[in-house]
């Protein structure tokens, strides 16, 4: 089954109540770059899709690099999205 752009998605989600993040992609490119980097294969697959439970200090937001250990405006953000 062959997806279209817009459904070849990725993911990274957590809540406050696990340990842990989830990154799920349905994107065959980005499954092997994150198989690489995560030096393993995925936890849940199906046909379409793959699915990581990593320890969330794994993931990080941006930051802006003009402020240094500062996380980006909201306007900043914004601008960024618009891009």
């Amino acid at each position: 089954m062959k997806l279209t752009q817009l459904e070849r998605e990725t993911i990274i989600s957590w809540n406050e109540a696990e340990g842990e993040a989830s990154v799920y992609t349905a994107s065959p490119g980005m499954a092997r770059k994150l198989e690489r980097r995560l030096g393993r294969k995925a936890d849940k697959t199906t046909s379409v899709s793959w699915e990581w439970f990593i320890p969330k200090p794994w993931t990080n937001l941006p930051r802006d690099k003009s402020r240094p250990g500062r996380t980006p405006s909201h306007a900043t953000l914004e601008a960024l999205l618009a891009g």
